[in-house]
């Protein structure tokens, strides 16, 4: 069974809403992940 893909932001936690900057209604840039 393949493992579960966690994928992580030093940007927002989890649970936490994505910042507006890192969404089409703001910047619409990408977030470093890990």
């Amino acid at each position: 069974m393949p493992k579960p893909l966690e994928l992580t932001s030093p940007q927002f936690k989890d649970g936490m809403p994505i910042p507006i900057a890192y969404t089409g209604e703001g910047e619409d840039k990408a977030p470093p992940l890990h």
